[in-house]
């Protein structure tokens, strides 16, 4: 299992910062594996509203293999949208790990990050 190593927080302005710890045979067969920070605005009725914030890095397997931790940083600028929750909308940040694994199902980890104004 991949396990994410990350603050449960950050406030805009700061960097996302953290690690993953690759465990062995975790990437085995694998071709890559990708980090995306993201957020996620969903309206009352559950429809999800489009939100340009996503940040991506890909790593490839063979380095992931060697290195057994993988370090990730990523902006939340000034601007970027708060961690929410109302009546009408809400707004969430995760974390998410992808193991790119060609011809089969990629395995995903994720988790929730809040920002803070």
């Amino acid at each position: 299992m991949i396990q994410i190593l990350s603050p449960k927080s950050v406030t805009r302005g700061q960097d996302f910062k953290g690690l993953l710890e690759v465990k062995p045979g975790e990437m085995d067969g694998a071709r890559a594996l990708e980090i995306i920070f993201y957020n996620s605005i969903t309206f009352a009725k559950g429809k999800k509203n489009f939100s340009s914030w996503e940040f991506k890095k890909r790593v490839s397997a063979s380095e992931a293999k060697e290195k057994k931790e993988v370090p990730f940083e990523f902006p939340v600028q000034e601007f970027a949208p708060i961690t929410y929750s109302g009546k009408s909308i809400s707004s969430k940040w995760k974390i998410k790990v992808k193991v790119d694994i060609p011809n089969a199902f990629d395995t995903e980890f994720e988790q929730e990050v809040v920002v803070f104004r």
